[in-house]
C-alpha cells in the first residue's frame, strides 16, 4: 500500500464527538515529538498492531465506551511487555561474563543493532509520524535536551525516617536501591577461588563457596530446580515388578548378565492368536467408541509398576540392593567352588540378616522366622561338607533356638554331643541352654548336664601335656564351669552344697600336701580323691572355719586332727497359721534361709526331715579336680570371692568376659535388693518439701536428681590404682567399700578364708586385698589385723601405703604423715626389686596432700622425689618461687624413670611415673589444666607405639581413668572451670571402655551441671547398649541415670529401659535385671504389670529360687490363692528347688481347697511357656 493510499484512507470523515462539561476538546496542532530511542522487533510487532486497532476504532465511531476500555487494556499490555523487556535486560546484564574480550564483542554488537535498527526507524518515521500526529493526545512540553546531562544526586537525607523499622525491624526490602558486586562474587583479601554463592544465605549472611565457575554454578542450579519441581504429589513413584521380571531367577542361576527387560506372554485374543498390538492403538485413537484415553493404573513400560505409599521399602530395588544381591551370587559362587571355606559359609550365613536388616527397621516375627529357616538349610548343607566342625555347629543351635521349640531343641543338642563330645564350646552353650529353658529344666537334670560337661573336660585335660598352653586353657575352662555349678546351687537353694563344693576345691588346689604331684591320669586323680576323702570324712575344722589348719597340715599331723564340737541349730520354725497359710511360711521360709548356710557335720544336731543340711564327699567328687598351672589355682582364690559376691581380687579390665557373662554376676557386687533403696532408687519426696507455687515471668530452672558427687552409682567396673583403694568416698571412687553390701551370716566365712589364705603362704596382694577388705567391714579393729600383716610382710611397701591411708583418715594427717616417712626409711633397706616399689608410697601421699588441699606441700613432696628424703619442713613458699633448674632436673628424672619402667616391663610403675609428671605440670604452672594433659596424652601415644592400648589394655584405661580424676579434681577446686573440657576426655575414653562405670558416673554428673539434656541419653544409647554388647551393668547405668535426669523422672522411659534390657537375647536371663524390675513396678503401685513381669522373670530364669520368692514376699496379696499353690508346686515339684519342708502347707491348702469348694482351674493368665504360638511382640522379646 502506498503513502498516499495511507493518508488518503486515514483521512476518513470525522467522528462527531458529544461535548461534556468534564472534557476538552482535542487541539488541532500536534506537538512535536522528541527524538525516542529506536524500538526492538517486539516494540515494532506492537506498535503494527496498535495502528490496525487505531484503524480499526476509526472505522467504528459509534462504539466510544468500548473503545476507551480497550485503550486502556493496551496500555497495560504496553507497560506489561515494556516491564518484561526491562527484566530481561537486567537479567542479561547481571549474568554478563566479566571478560573484555566478550564485553567489547557485545558492545560491537549493539553497535551495530543499534545501527541496523536507527536505519530501520528512519525508514518507518514518516509513516508513524503521520500516525502520531492524527491519533497520539496532547503531550505535556518534552524537558530540555540540555537537562538530561544534569549530574544526577547519588544520595539524599531522609529526615523523616521510615516507620517499617519500628514495625518490622527493618526497613522496607524495595526502599533499598539495587546494586551490584563487581568481580563476580570475589571478595577482596580471599583467594580467587572463593566466592559469594548467591544461591544461598538468607539475606543477613553470606554464604562462601570454593571451586567452580559461573557456567558450572549456573548448570548445577538450573539441575536443582529441575529436580525441586518434581517433587508434587501429582507425580508417582515406580518399582520394578520382581514377579514378572525373572530376575531373582537370574541370580539365582548365577547369570553374569542383568536382563534389561522380560519377555511376557503375550494377551490371546478370542481366536487364541496372539494379538499385534492393534487393538491397543485403536483403543487409544480419539474416535473410539471407549472414549479418549485415560490414565490407567499401570505405567506404559511393562516392567514396572507403580509403588503405593503403604508398600514397604523393599518393594524398591536401589542401589544398595543390587549390591546385597551381588553380594549374594558371590557368596553363592565361593561355596559352591570352595566348600571346605568355613569363613565364606559364615558370611552366607550372615549376609542374610544384611538383606533383612537393611531397610532400617525392626524385622517382624515372620521375617525372622523364615530367615532363621534359610538359615538353617545354609546351615545344613555346610555341615554334609564339613562334619563336625565347632563354628557351624554353634551356629546351627544359635539359630535354632530362634524357631524350634524346647523339645525339638533338647534332641537335636542330645544328637550333636553324642556326635560332637569332645567339643568343648558346644557344651557351655548347652548348659546355657538347660539352665535357661522352662520346660526343660530341673534342678538334677540341669545338675546332672554339668557332671557330663566336667566329664569331658577332665578326659581331654588328661590327654593333653601338662607343659603345653592347650592344658593351662582346659584348667581354666574347668574352672568357669565349677562355678557356674557353685552359683546354680547357690542360687538354686543348695547353699551348703555351693559352700562345701568350695572348701573342698580350695583344700585340693591351695592346701594339698607336699608330696602332691599333678595327676596325669584317672587312676591318679581317684587316688588323690581318696586321701581328699580321709580329710573330709575325718569333719575336722575346713577353710573357712574357726581353727581350721587345712588339709597339708591334716596329712603332716598323720591324718589326725581335733574335730569341733556337735553344733546345735536352733530352727525350730513356728507353726502356720491357719488364716494366712502362705504369709507365715513365707516369713518361716526367710528365717530358715537366713540361717543355713555353713555344711553340718555328722555328729550335729540338724532336722531329721532335711537330708541336705549333711553334705557327703560322695556329692563333691564329680566337681574336683586338681589344676596344673599355677595361674588356674591362683584363679581359685577369684572364683571364691566371685561366689560370695565380692570385688575382683586384682584390677579387672572394664571389657573383661566375665562382666559380659550374665551367669557370674561379675560386677554387681553391690547388687542386694535389701540396700537398693540406699543409692539406686530416687528417695522420694516429702508432700512438705514441694515448692511453693510462684511465677517469675519464665519457667523455673530445673533441678537435676543427680547428687554432689559422682561416687552414688555403687556398681564397681573399673581397674584401681593402689593409690585409690583406700581413698575415701568423697573424694574419689573407693576400692572394696562394697564390702558392707555382704550378708552378715557370710562376713565371718569370708574373713576365715582370707585369713587363712594370707596365713599359709599368701602373696602381697592378697595381704593388701585382705586389710581392705577389713577396713570395709570391720573398721573398728583395722589396725590390729594391719599391724599383724606388717609383721607378716615387713618389706612390702604398698602394704605400708596402705596402713599409712587408714592412718591418715582415721588418726589423722600428721600421724598419716608419719607413716608415710617411716615408710620410706624402710625402702632403703629393701632390695632393688622392691625398692622401686617405693615410687607407690610417694604417689599416695601426693593424692593424700592434694585430697587435703595442701597444694604446696604436694608440690614439695613432688620435688624430693630424686633424692628419697621427704621434706623436713611444712612451712613458707609458694609454686611461683620454686627454682627453675630443680623443676628441670625433676623433670628429666621423672621422665627417665617412666621409660625406663616401660623397658623393665613394670607397667603399673611407668603408669605412677606418668601420673606424678603430670601432678608436677600441673602444680608447678600455677594448677595449670592444658599442659598436665599433655603429659597423659604422650604416655597413651607412647603405648600405642608399643601396642599397648586397646579395648583390652588395663594400662591404657587405668591412665585414662587417672587423667579423668585429675580433671574433676581440677573441676571441684579451681575456679572458673569448663564442663567442655571433661566432657571431651570422657567421651573419648567410652569410646574404649564404654562399660567402664566411673567414666559413666562422671559423664552423668559432669552433665547434670550443664542443664542441657539428652547428652548422656546419646552416650548410653550409642557406646554403652550398642547392639550385640550390652551388659547388665550398662542398663542398670542407664535406668539410674534415667531416674536422676530430672527432678521427676519420667516413668514410661524408665520402663522402657527395663523392658529392653529383660528381652535383649544376652541380658535376657538376668535374675538381677528381672528383680529389679519387678520392684520398679511394685513402687508405681502397678500390681497387675508387675505380676505379669514376674511371670516372665520365672520363665527366662527357672533356676531362680530368690525370683520365686518374690511372689510369696512382695507379691503375696496381689495373687490368688491358684497362683499362690501353682508356684509353690513349680518351685517345689516341677523344678525341685531347695526349701524347707512344705507338707503341712500343701496338705492346709488342700484342705482349703475342698472346704470352700474351689476348682483347682483358674481362668487367668498364667506363666506363658515358651512353646505358645508367638506373636510379633514376643519374637521381639
Amino acid at each position: 500500500m502506498s503513502n498516499a493510499e495511507s493518508e488518503k484512507k486515514v483521512e476518513a470523515p470525522k467522528r462527531v464527538i458529544p461535548k461534556f462539561a468534564s472534557f476538552k476538546p482535542p487541539t488541532a496542532t500536534a506537538t512535536a515529538i522528541p527524538l525516542i530511542a529506536a524500538p526492538s522487533s517486539k516494540d515494532e510487532k506492537h506498535s503494527g498492531e496498535n495502528s490496525k486497532e487505531r484503524q480499526h476504532s476509526h472505522r467504528r465511531g459509534h462504539h466510544r465506551s468500548r473503545s476507551r476500555s480497550r485503550e486502556r487494556e493496551r496500555k497495560h499490555r504496553r507497560d506489561r511487555d515494556q516491564t518484561k523487556d526491562d527484566e530481561e535486560r537486567r537479567r542479561r546484564r547481571k549474568h554478563r561474563d566479566d571478560s573484555p574480550k566478550q564485553s567489547h564483542r557485545r558492545r560491537d554488537t549493539r553497535e551495530e543493532d543499534g545501527a541496523h535498527q536507527r536505519q530501520k526507524t528512519r525508514s518507518l518515521l514518516p509513516e508513524a509520524t503521520s500516525l502520531i500526529h492524527q491519533l497520539s493526545p496532547p503531550r505535556s512540553p518534552s524537558p530540555e535536551p540540555e537537562s538530561w546531562d544534569a549530574p544526577q544526586k547519588q544520595y539524599f537525607m531522609d529526615t523523616r525516617g521510615d516507620e517499617n523499622n519500628l514495625v518490622y525491624g527493618t526497613i522496607h526490602r524495595y526502599s533499598i536501591p539495587d546494586y551490584r558486586r563487581s568481580g563476580a562474587g570475589r571478595i577482596v583479601g580471599l583467594s580467587t577461588n572463593m566466592r559469594i554463592d548467591r544461591d544461598k544465605g538468607d539475606g543477613k549472611v553470606l554464604v562462601l563457596k570454593s571451586g567452580g565457575n559461573a557456567r558450572e554454578d549456573s548448570s548445577v542450579r538450573g539441575m536443582r530446580q529441575a529436580f525441586a519441581k518434581l517433587e508434587s504429589k501429582d507425580l508417582k513413584k515406580l518399582r520394578v515388578r520382581k514377579d514378572e521380571s525373572g530376575l531373582e531367577e537370574a541370580f539365582s542361576r548365577g547369570l553374569d548378565f542383568v536382563p534389561l527387560s522380560i519377555k511376557t506372554k503375550k494377551r490371546k485374543t478370542r481366536d487364541g492368536e496372539g494379538s499385534d498390538g492393534s487393538d491397543d492403538d485403536y483403543r487409544d485413537h480419539y474416535r473410539s467408541i471407549e472414549g479418549l484415553k485415560k490414565n490407567s493404573g499401570t505405567p506404559d513400560d511393562p516392567d514396572l509398576d507403580y509403588a503405593s505409599e503403604s508398600q514397604s521399602e523393599g518393594d524398591y530395588i536401589a542401589s544398595s540392593v543390587w549390591g546385597d544381591q551381588k553380594r549374594m551370587v558371590e557368596l553363592v559362587r565361593k561355596v559352591d567352588t570352595e566348600p571346605k571355606d568355613i569363613e565364606a559359609w559364615m558370611a552366607y550365613v550372615n549376609h542374610h540378616d544384611t538383606l533383612v536388616s537393611g531397610t532400617g527397621r525392626r524385622k517382624t516375627a515372620a521375617e525372622k522366622r523364615s530367615t532363621a529357616e534359610i538359615k538353617l538349610n545354609i546351615l545344613q548343607k555346610a555341615l554334609e561338607k564339613n562334619p563336625g566342625n565347632e563354628r557351624l555347629l554353634l551356629k546351627y543351635m544359635d539359630v535354632a533356638v530362634e524357631i524350634w521349640d524346647s523339645h525339638k531343641l533338647l534332641s537335636k543338642w542330645r544328637r550333636v554331643l553324642e556326635e560332637n563330645p569332645t567339643i568343648i564350646s558346644l557344651w557351655t552353650k548347652y548348659i546355657n541352654f538347660r539352665q535357661t529353658d522352662f520346660l526343660s529344666f530341673t534342678y538334677p537334670e540341669c545338675l546332672k548336664c554339668f557332671y557330663e560337661c566336667l566329664g569331658v573336660l577332665k578326659a581331654a585335660a588328661f590327654k593333653t601335656d601338662v607343659r603345653r598352653p592347650t592344658r593351662e586353657a582346659l584348667d581354666e575352662v574347668i574352672l568357669y564351669i565349677f562355678v557356674r555349678a557353685v552359683l546354680l546351687m547357690d542360687e538354686s537353694g543348695y547353699k551348703e552344697n555351693a559352700v562345701a563344693a568350695v572348701q573342698a576345691m580350695l583344700e585340693l588346689n591351695l592346701f594339698p600336701p607336699h608330696n602332691i604331684i599333678c595327676p596325669t591320669s584317672q587312676q591318679e586323680f581317684d587316688a588323690l580323691l581318696e586321701q581328699l576323702e580321709r580329710f573330709w570324712d575325718s569333719e575336722v575344722p575346713r577353710i573357712g572355719e574357726e581353727k581350721a589348719l587345712g588339709w597339708a597340715s591334716f596329712v603332716a599331723s598323720g591324718e589326725n586332727g581335733d574335730s569341733p564340737d556337735p553344733a546345735q541349730y536352733d530352727l525350730q520354725l513356728p507353726p502356720l497359721d491357719v488364716n494366712d497359710p502362705f504369709g507365715s511360711w513365707t516369713d518361716a521360709e526367710v528365717e530358715w534361709s537366713q540361717k543355713i548356710g555353713m555344711p553340718a557335720r555328722t555328729i550335729d544336731e540338724v532336722e531329721e526331715d532335711d537330708p541336705y543340711r549333711v553334705i557327703l564327699f560322695s556329692d563333691l567328687k564329680a566337681f574336683m579336680f586338681y589344676f596344673s598351672s599355677e595361674s588356674a589355682r591362683k584363679k581359685m582364690v577369684e572364683a571364691f570371692l566371685m561366689y560370695k559376691n565380692m570385688p575382683f581380687l586384682n584390677p579387672q579390665n572394664s571389657n573383661s568376659a566375665a562382666i559380659e557373662d550374665i551367669f557370674l554376676r561379675s560386677g554387681l557386687s553391690g547388687l542386694r535388693l535389701d540396700s537398693l533403696d540406699i543409692w539406686f532408687w530416687p528417695k522420694k519426696r516429702s508432700r512438705w518439701e514441694a515448692s511453693a507455687i510462684t511465677w517469675e515471668g519464665m519457667e523455673p530452672e530445673k533441678r537435676a536428681g543427680m547428687g554432689d558427687n559422682p561416687f552414688e552409682f555403687k556398681l564397681r567396673n573399673f581397674p584401681l590404682g593402689q593409690e585409690s583403694i583406700f581413698s575415701q568416698s568423697t573424694v574419689w571412687f573407693g576400692g572394696i567399700e562394697n564390702a558392707t553390701s555382704v550378708r552378715p551370716e557370710d562376713v565371718r566365712f569370708i574373713r576365715n578364708t582370707l585369713k587363712m589364705l594370707v596365713d599359709n603362704g599368701g602373696n602381697e596382694s592378697l595381704a593388701l586385698y585382705y586389710l581392705a577388705w577389713e577396713w570395709g567391714s570391720t573398721p573398728n579393729g583395722i589396725k590390729k589385723v594391719a599391724k599383724s600383716l606388717l609383721k607378716r610382710f615387713k618389706i612390702c611397701l604398698p602394704l605400708w601405703s596402705a596402713y599409712a591411708q587408714i592412718e591418715w583418715h582415721d588418726a589423722g594427717v600428721d600421724t598419716g604423715r608419719k607413716v608415710f616417712s617411716m615408710a620410706l626409711g624402710i625402702s632403703k633397706e629393701c632390695a632393688a626389686s622392691s625398692r622401686r616399689d617405693s615410687i607407690l608410697l610417694w604417689h599416695a601421699w601426693i593424692w593424700q596432700e592434694l585430697w587435703q588441699g595442701n597444694v604446696l606441700e604436694a608440690l614439695r613432696l613432688i620435688l624430693s622425689i630424686e633424692h628419697g628424703e621427704p621434706p623436713k619442713d611444712t612451712d613458707g613458699g609458694t609454686p611461683g618461687h620454686v627454682s627453675k633448674s630443680l623443676l628441670l632436673k625433676t623433670r628429666r628424672y621423672l621422665e627417665d624413670q617412666q621409660h625406663t619402667m616401660l623397658s623393665l616391663r613394670c607397667i603399673e610403675h611407668a603408669g605412677v611415673f606418668n601420673d606424678i609428671r603430670a601432678l608436677l605440670e600441673y602444680l608447678a604452672e600455677g594448677v595449670n589444666l592444658d599442659a598436665s594433659l599433655a603429659v597423659y596424652d604422650a604416655f597413651i601415644l607412647e603405648l600405642e607405639r608399643r601396642s599397648m592400648t586397646g579395648s583390652d589394655s588395663q594400662i591404657h584405661e587405668l591412665c585414662l581413668l587417672r587423667k579423668a580424676r585429675l580433671i574433676y579434681h581440677h573441676s571441684t577446686t579451681a575456679k572458673p572451670f569448663k564442663p567442655a573440657t571433661l566432657r571431651s576426655n570422657l567421651e573419648t575414653a567410652l569410646e574404649t571402655f564404654p562399660q567402664n562405670s566411673a567414666f559413666l558416673s562422671l559423664y552423668a554428673w559432669n552433665e547434670s551441671r550443664t542443664k542441657i539434656e539428652n547428652r548422656l541419653r546419646m552416650i548410653v544409647r550409642d557406646r554403652v547398649l550398642l547392639e550385640g554388647k550390652e551388659t547388665v551393668t550398662g542398663w542398670l547405668f542407664a535406668i539410674w541415670a534415667e531416674m536422676r535426669a530430672g527432678e521427676h523422672y519420667n516413668i514410661h522411659a524408665v520402663r522402657s529401659l527395663f523392658e529392653q534390657g529383660v528381652s535383649c537375647d544376652r541380658t535376657r536371663s538376668s535374675v538381677q535385671l528381672w528383680m529389679m524390675f519387678v520392684e520398679f513396678e511394685l513402687q508405681q503401685q502397678d500390681s497387675s504389670r508387675a505380676k505379669e513381669i514376674l511371670f516372665r522373670g520365672i520363665r527366662h530364669c527357672p533356676w531362680s529360687k530368690g525370683l520365686i520368692m518374690m511372689a510369696f514376699t512382695k507379691l503375696r496379696s496381689l495373687l490368688e490363692l491358684e497362683d499362690l499353690r501353682k508356684l509353690l508346686s513349680i518351685m517345689t515339684s516341677e523344678k525341685e528347688l531347695r526349701v524347707h519342708d512344705v507338707t503341712e502347707l500343701e496338705d492346709m491348702v488342700e484342705e482349703m481347697y475342698n472346704g470352700r469348694g474351689l476348682a483347682h482351674e483358674h481362668s487367668g493368665d498364667f506363666i506363658a511357656l515358651p512353646d505358645d504360638n508367638p506373636t510379633d511382640e514376643e519374637m521381639d522379646e
